[in-house]
């Protein structure tokens, strides 16, 4: 239910784009035949650079803008999540495309650390008390620019991703400090899940460099996370979800597009 619900969310985003763009391109050329009337009829003696920028500046930026963060931050489990594991410092790296300010996809990849805070069993098998707990999570989400100015920009966002609660690191080659093989690891204390996630951010634009070429400004970013994890379909006790907040920096380019 709730995954159609994000379906029909993504989709009427990017039908709202399409429209958009073809009522953009439309009034992009009603601009610009204003702006060659007066540049060539005679009839007209007022001088060309009094025509205000602002009549072209939202029509020749490219439609597509890119950006990258790095940040760092701390992840919170709840119910049967939060009695079996610690609380975690995450470090992610994200990349996103921003379509004008319509939409921004957003791809990311977070890793942390936790322990066990008690023995957990599976078949016989002990995961130890204090032991690491990796967490990996890869995440996609299309966020909407609530806000976006020369400030600030804000974006709820909605999106799925890939977690994994793992008793080893992904290296071959890791220490391991269990009491049985590591094929069995592998197969019983390795958790995978396909959460839902929610979550709004918060840009604070800095560094601007804006000319007829390009868009340039690095951000400092806040952001809070909901992953609605299911965790439990594999241990009964791994109820509950994850709430994330992270804070990083990052930066933020559009270069101009030609106008004939």
């Amino acid at each position: 239910m709730i995954k159609s619900i994000l379906i029909g969310v993504i989709t009427l985003l990017v039908l709202k784009s399409y429209c958009q763009s073809n009522n953009t391109q439309e009034s992009t050329f009603s601009k610009l035949n204003f702006y060659n009337s007066i540049e060539t009829n005679k009839e007209f003696d007022t001088p060309k650079n009094i025509i205000d920028s602002t009549i072209l500046d939202a029509n020749s930026w490219a439609k597509w803008g890119f950006g990258a963060d790095l940040s760092t931050g701390y992840s919170i489990f709840t119910e049967g999540l939060h009695g079996q594991f610690n609380n975690q410092l995450l470090f992610g790296v994200s990349f996103s495309m921003q379509y004008k300010k319509i939409m921004v996809i957003n791809l990311g990849y977070f890793y942390g650390r936790s322990k066990t805070k008690k023995e957990i069993e599976i078949d016989n098998l002990i995961w130890k008390k204090n032991s690491k707990a990796h967490y990996h999570n890869l995440e996609l989400s299309v966020a909407y620019p609530l806000l976006d100015n020369n400030s600030l920009r804000v974006l709820p966002f909605i999106g799925v991703s890939i977690s994994g609660i793992l008793a080893k690191d992904l290296s071959p080659n890791a220490d391991y400090i269990f009491d049985f093989e590591k094929n069995e690891i592998e197969e019983k204390f390795n958790f995978y899940d396909e959460p839902i996630l929610l979550g709004l951010s918060f840009d604070i634009k800095m560094n601007r460099d804006e000319n007829d070429k390009k868009n340039v400004f690095g951000y400092l970013r806040v952001k809070y996370t909901f992953n609605l994890t299911h965790f439990d379909k594999d241990y009964n006790e791994f109820t509950g979800n994850i709430h994330t907040i992270t804070f990083g920096f990052g930066g933020f380019l559009r270069k101009s597009r030609d106008i004939q």
